[in-house]
């Protein structure tokens, strides 16, 4: 187990440029954006609080495709 996690310690660093990484986070942006609007435009909170759940949704949907190294320190 401690050889797999010193594996992917070795790791180098990717650099990816801005609208690569606003590619893959486009959901989560356009949740919080609808999110900040909800609290900005309160006649419109409710549509814009439904456009936050779906697009959170499908973040969530699009993020089970990455992977997640948990580190636990003993």
């Amino acid at each position: 187990m401690r050889s797999l996690i010193e594996k992917n310690l070795e790791r180098t660093s990717i650099q990816t440029s801005l609208p690569a990484m606003l590619k893959t986070l486009r959901y989560f942006c356009l949740s919080m954006t609808s999110i900040l609007l909800s609290l900005i435009f309160p006649i419109a909170e409710l549509q814009f609080l439904v456009l936050a759940i779906i697009t959170g949704a499908k973040w969530i949907t699009d993020s089970k495709h990455n992977g997640i190294i948990i580190i636990e320190r003993g």
